[in-house]
């Protein structure tokens, strides 16, 4: 149970040496550790006192626990593309009806408009430059994209209420007859489904490994998803003169303060880098010209293949499924906003942007910030262009 639910015995872990008991008796003499605290691994760090203190009127000595817990105060979250909606054919078709519709508001003014279906998109002219383009044109999928969510998540909690409703009515009548069963039944499984669903989501985002091992879906699950988030959440930083920190705000100072110094600038003596190169091999003018430039569609398009799924996506949300899924009516329009950087000198600003985190490093102690690193989150197209230079 412990290994399966990511318990730990929290006497012990505090005290890994120590011997002393809860329990005894006095003929035959016994004496035993019976009465512990099992808690979740991630509270061992809000731990500030266990012990065990003497009983009175019983032969179990009372056992103590004292947690420290911080007012949490919940950081503003970022959206993230939900890939399950890319097996709904109603919303990839509004999808495409966006991109067309972005696509002829924005075209150059001696297109008309029952000629822009014909039109190669790489040889497309906006009113506005290929990176500010791109920029409007997965802000308005972003919030078509909202908009749609929120429709079916409603649609979804109302037809699950009412099948609810269908059921406890049928189920409370004494008798039904032969329509009312079929009725029922029909309800049932429709409400299996629905609740499929939704678990399939919890265990893709738990990542659990007993998905692939058949454990069955139970409220443990939940749990876990819910573990993963925070697991990446600071609850306690303890500082090198000994002082705790709990409160969110003087946790998030500390970890910016920390990050501050250590990316610091620091006087690293005299060296010529002339030095360190001059044995280093130069290209050739040839080799030079092939390697700069614009970067073209294949290139991108293999890119974008060699990526993996299930990455975390960058500040605007949009994952590596959904430029796949999309790719044969975006890319051409990446590749433009791309090249137009180049030429620019600049990347647009949602392709500069980043987002940090620090994630714990395996099983060390979560209270001191040296055993977390920081980890950036960038957005696709970024790494589709840094991934042809490289």
């Amino acid at each position: 149970m412990i290994i399966n639910l990511d318990l730990v015995d929290i006497w012990r872990e505090i005290y890994p040496e120590t011997r002393r008991y809860t329990w005894r008796r006095k003929t035959p003499s016994q004496q035993s550790r019976l009465d512990f605290f099992l808690i979740s691994d991630l509270l061992s760090t809000l731990v500030t006192d266990v012990g065990i203190e003497a009983g009175y009127r019983t032969d179990h000595s009372m056992i103590t626990l004292t947690l420290t817990l911080g007012k949490e105060s919940r950081s503003r979250l970022l959206w993230k593309f939900n890939n399950s909606l890319l097996k709904d054919n109603l919303f990839v078709k509004e999808i495409n009806e966006v991109i067309k519709n972005v696509t002829e508001e924005y075209a150059a003014f001696p297109y008309a408009r029952e000629q822009i279906p014909h039109i190669p998109k790489c040889n497309m002219q906006f009113v506005i430059s290929d990176q500010l383009f791109l920029d409007v044109l997965l802000m308005k999928i972003r919030t078509k994209t909202i908009s749609y969510a929120t429709m079916k998540k409603r649609q979804t909690e109302e037809k699950e209420k009412n099948l609810e409703n269908s059921i406890q009515r049928l189920e409370t009548k004494t008798f039904l007859t032969e329509d009312e069963n079929r009725i029922l039944e029909h309800d049932k499984q429709e409400l299996i489904a629905i609740r499929e669903k939704r678990m399939q989501g919890v265990l893709l985002r738990s990542r659990a490994r007993w998905i692939a091992e058949g454990e069955k879906i139970t409220k443990y699950f939940c749990g876990l998803e819910k573990r993963n988030y925070v697991s990446k959440q600071m609850l306690k930083l303890t500082l090198s003169n000994g002082e705790e920190l709990y409160e969110t705000h003087d946790i998030i100072k500390e970890v910016k303060r920390f990050y501050e110094r250590l990316y610091s600038d620091r006087n690293l003596g005299n060296c010529e880098i002339l030095d360190m190169v001059e044995n280093i091999p130069t290209l050739t003018l040839q080799e030079k010209l092939l390697l700069e430039g614009e970067i073209t569609l294949d290139e991108a398009s293999l890119a974008l293949k060699n990526m993996k799924n299930n990455k975390s996506p960058g500040s605007d949300g949009f994952t590596v499924e959904f430029f796949k899924f999309f790719w044969l009516q975006l890319g051409a329009f990446v590749v433009k906003s791309l090249n137009n950087s180049f030429r620019k000198g600049e990347l647009s600003s949602t392709q500069k942007e980043g987002v940090i985190i620090c994630i714990p490093k395996g099983d060390k102690a979560k209270d001191l910030i040296k055993n977390w690193r920081p980890i950036s989150l960038l957005n696709v197209v970024y790494k589709i262009g840094s991934t042809c230079i490289a």
